[in-house]
């Protein structure tokens, strides 16, 4: 049976993948994109910093690719082996293939990724849908996982129900409904304009996910056994964030949280606050 794309067109698809090639070229950043071979497809991946260096894995959030991390890549390789992965399904290079939120195939597929690139153990880092697969795989394999780093993460509690509805109609009115649908998300974040642009030119080319994720409850919370650092902006619309953080400390033994005064639901330029929590310089 042939795979229904993700793509809106394969000329939609196209300008995406035009665009993330103008990015990396444009950037300037020291790294290097490959390839890795798993179940549910090739992976793709940017590299950057010294091989033998303690690595950390960057999972992006829905609707978007490890283009968004190019600017922490450039900081964090000073002292980290950094892995940006493109989640397959998602407006990347890497398969197609839309890998199911109900079981755990976001964990043994981010294993298949550590395993072909022969590292045992390291920290995982995610923005919002990248931050519910980094719970999935660190709640399932946890001795996998030096530190937990969770950006706006989806999946500790329910979506807003008005967040929800919102982006039903927003969805339902096409590229009308694009330019609300950001200024929803974004709020009043100072965002660089490339940024907006890319979102654009996804959500008029891609077919996002539809439906919430699923939660994680007391019993997978308990799980996490490594440091974990929850980051959530205090103007968040799609989730409370404030009470996401309460349930992370309340079951999670070593989670410190991060309320971003004034941040939406986008929290840019997250290196800083990655490398002082890596270096235990929060909690």
């Amino acid at each position: 049976m042939k795979q229904i794309s993700v793509y809106k067109s394969e000329e939609g698809k196209k300008k995406i993948i035009d665009h993330y090639d103008m990015i990396l070229k444009t950037h300037g950043a020291k790294f290097s994109g490959e390839y890795v071979d798993t179940e549910f497809g090739k992976t793709h991946i940017l590299t950057a910093g010294k091989k033998n260096a303690e690595p950390i894995i960057l999972i992006h959030g829905s609707c978007s690719n490890s283009t968004m991390w190019l600017g922490d890549m450039g900081v964090l390789s000073k002292n980290y082996r950094v892995i940006a992965v493109d989640i397959p399904g998602e407006p990347g290079k890497s398969a197609e293939t839309r890998l199911s939120t109900e079981n755990d195939d976001f964990a043994f597929w981010i294993k298949e990724v550590m395993k072909g690139l022969d590292i045992k153990k390291a920290s995982i880092a995610g923005n919002s849908f990248g931050g519910w697969a980094a719970l999935k795989f660190a709640s399932r394999f946890p001795e996998m996982v030096s530190n937990l780093i969770l950006i706006a993460s989806s999946g500790i509690l329910p979506p807003k129900m008005s967040f929800v509805i919102k982006s039903i109609l927003y969805t339902m009115k096409g590229e009308k409904g694009i330019e609300p649908l950001n200024r929803m998300i974004f709020g009043n974040n100072n965002i660089p304009k490339e940024v907006i642009e890319t979102s654009s030119l996804i959500l008029k080319n891609f077919n996002p996910r539809v439906g919430s994720l699923p939660s994680f409850d007391e019993e997978q919370l308990e799980k996490l056994t490594m440091p974990v650092l929850y980051l959530g902006g205090e103007k968040d619309v799609t989730v409370d964030t404030k009470k996401s953080a309460e349930k992370m400390t309340r079951y999670v033994e070593n989670a410190v949280s991060d309320i971003i005064m004034g941040c939406g639901h986008v929290i840019y330029n997250t290196a800083t606050r990655i490398n002082e929590f890596l270096a235990g310089e929060v909690g």
